[in-house]
């Protein structure tokens, strides 16, 4: 098991967030002061996916009813729209609701009009959850039916932190300035997907020189 993957956000307080905006509008909508369908946007490793999927269970808790079914799955239904249809009665009638989340939705190749329409059916019944690194690419239906929260590049500043958290559960000690002076090498990037690869490696040496 990576360490990226060991210590995966757990719940919406666990993220790291590139400024206050965003947590606050993403805490908006866990306590219901906000709702809607949602567009995560930003480039690679800044936490949209985590932030995607914990979202539900932050906004319903164990009434949250997330589709298990890929986007590719569900497009390849004769109809679609009846599914969906069948899919909200059936967490109506168990106290759930209904969560269709997507990622790397600027990949989704073919026409989705399908979608779209069987959704605007169901409105105010399902939200939709949609995480993207080129919000340009996503068609104008979708962007018209979401609001857009915006995921910046992550600082090494903004993840050290974790990263000291995350060492110091491994059992490496080291100071921030040796912790950043590792980190920095990926501050063009702002990825925490590099930056954990960077923690591996600290630990690794740090296991060897042992």
């Amino acid at each position: 098991m990576t360490l990226r993957e060991k210590y995966k956000p757990k719940s919406l307080s666990e993220i790291i967030y590139p400024n206050s905006a965003t947590q606050r509008r993403i805490n908006a909508y866990a306590s219901g002061n906000l709702s809607g369908n949602i567009v995560f946007h930003g480039s690679n490793g800044t936490g949209k996916s985590s932030a995607a999927d914990l979202l539900p269970y932050a906004i319903a808790g164990k009434s949250a009813y997330v589709e298990t079914e890929s986007l590719d799955e569900m497009m390849k239904k004769d109809d679609i729209k009846q599914y969906i249809k069948s899919t909200v009665n059936m967490a109506r009638l168990t106290g759930q609701k209904y969560f269709l989340v997507i990622h790397e939705m600027d990949n989704v190749k073919g026409r989705m009009d399908k979608l779209w329409t069987a959704l605007d059916d169901v409105a105010g019944e399902v939200t939709l959850i949609v995480t993207t690194n080129e919000p340009a690419k996503l068609h104008k239906s979708l962007l018209s039916r979401c609001k857009l929260i915006e995921f910046p590049a992550i600082s090494p500043a903004a993840f050290l932190p974790v990263a000291q958290q995350v060492l110091k559960g491994e059992g490496v000690l080291l100071s921030d300035i040796e912790v950043l002076k590792s980190l920095n090498v990926y501050k063009h990037l702002g990825d925490m997907r590099r930056y954990f690869e960077v923690l591996e490696d600290l630990v690794l040496l740090s296991n060897d020189a042992k």
